[in-house]
């Protein structure tokens, strides 16, 4: 398989900067910017290294969420050498075109390189996606209700959850689809074919999907099913993992609220940290920005924190979460398979895998 190309679109960097812009707009409309400084200045700093410590490990601890999905569709690999590519997919996601799919095609390219199957692969990276979405489902009822109880379920939380829930749907469904019923999944990517390059030839680009596209990713999915249904114990051990991942998370989020001196009940925490969530999938914009911090420092002040201290929280929560990990993939860009030059990959790739 040959490199795969990235390239930094420079609209996608003035894109990034505009949002930037609008999330110190956004803060500034729940706080004065001099009061949020100054709250951020009075964080304790031993607080911040555990908050640190805590995301540090959710960053492995997702590394291993993908070691374990790609074991179960049958594919080997090793922690330490996914973390720069979960790292790379981050800032590649942010910064490249294609969204989310150039961050997936690094975990393709990287396995193929490695000797595994780049379909497995792609079904494994989509097995991890919807296993880190599905499992969020009952902190998001929980947050609902709890909303809901206090009086401060409003319309817009309502839209957002039930997009969120229908693009986990349609996940399970896609494998749904793939294993029971292969003609009409063939049917269905098909048309998206079809929707898509009509789509693409509006702007002069009618071949944006290749001929072979639907059948192509029918036959991966199928194969990917398969391979996860011969598999419960693996699937069982992936599906419990990424439900831990997300009470770490938790966890994370907490630390940073007593950094702050801000005591913060249960309810707040998910509400805030699922709500979050949400609009980090179902925004269109990179990783959710403005959009996630909009929505959690909105919950949390609607929910009784004080706006400069529930401001502070979030940005650092975003901090960690959103531009720890843009950094960190800049940095490890090198060291990902796919930008190697081909002589410094080539013995690696002739090297079997192991486990972690």
């Amino acid at each position: 398989m040959g490199q795969t190309e990235f390239r930094l679109d420079w609209r996608r960097v003035i894109l990034l900067i505009l949002l930037v812009l609008l999330t110190i707009w956004i803060f500034s409309r729940f706080a004065d910017l001099r009061d949020l400084a100054a709250t951020l200045s009075q964080a304790h700093a031993g607080w911040l290294l555990v908050a640190l410590g805590v995301y540090l490990l959710y960053f492995v601890m997702d590394a291993q969420l993908y070691r374990f999905g790609f074991a179960t569709v049958g594919v080997a690999s090793r922690v330490w050498e996914l973390l720069p590519v979960m790292f790379t997919a981050y800032f590649v996601n942010a910064l490249a075109p294609s969204g989310g799919a150039a961050g997936a095609a690094l975990f393709v390219d990287d396995a193929v390189q490695r000797g595994e199957s780049g379909p497995r692969t792609a079904v494994g990276a989509i097995l991890v996606l919807l296993s880190d979405l599905a499992t969020l489902l009952p902190f998001l009822l929980f947050s609902v209700v709890y909303l809901h109880r206090q009086g401060k379920l409003f319309f817009y939380d309502i839209l957002s959850s039930a997009v969120f829930v229908l693009v986990v749907g349609i996940l399970a469904t896609g494998l749904v689809l793939a294993r029971h019923r292969y003609n009409l999944l063939c049917r269905v990517l098909s048309g998206v074919q079809r929707t898509v390059n009509w789509l693409g030839a509006r702007f002069g680009r009618p071949d944006l999907l290749a001929q072979d596209w639907a059948e192509g990713n029918a036959r991966e999915l199928e194969q990917g099913a398969a391979a996860i249904v011969g598999q419960p114990r693996a699937l069982a051990v992936t599906v419990g993992w990424a439900t831990l991942i997300h009470i770490v998370n938790l966890v994370g989020l907490y630390v940073i609220f007593q950094a702050f001196d801000q005591p913060v009940r249960l309810g707040t925490l998910v509400a805030g940290f699922s709500m979050g969530i949400v609009f980090w999938v179902v925004t269109l914009v990179p990783r959710g920005l403005a959009a996630v911090e909009g929505i959690m420092t909105l919950v949390f002040t609607k929910l009784g924190i004080p706006p400069e201290e529930g401001a502070a929280v979030v940005l650092t929560f975003r901090a960690a979460m959103f531009w720890l990990p843009l950094v960190i993939g800049f940095l490890a860009l090198r060291r990902v398979r796919t930008f190697r030059p081909p002589d410094e990959g080539s013995g690696e790739r002739a090297q079997g895998t192991g486990e972690a």
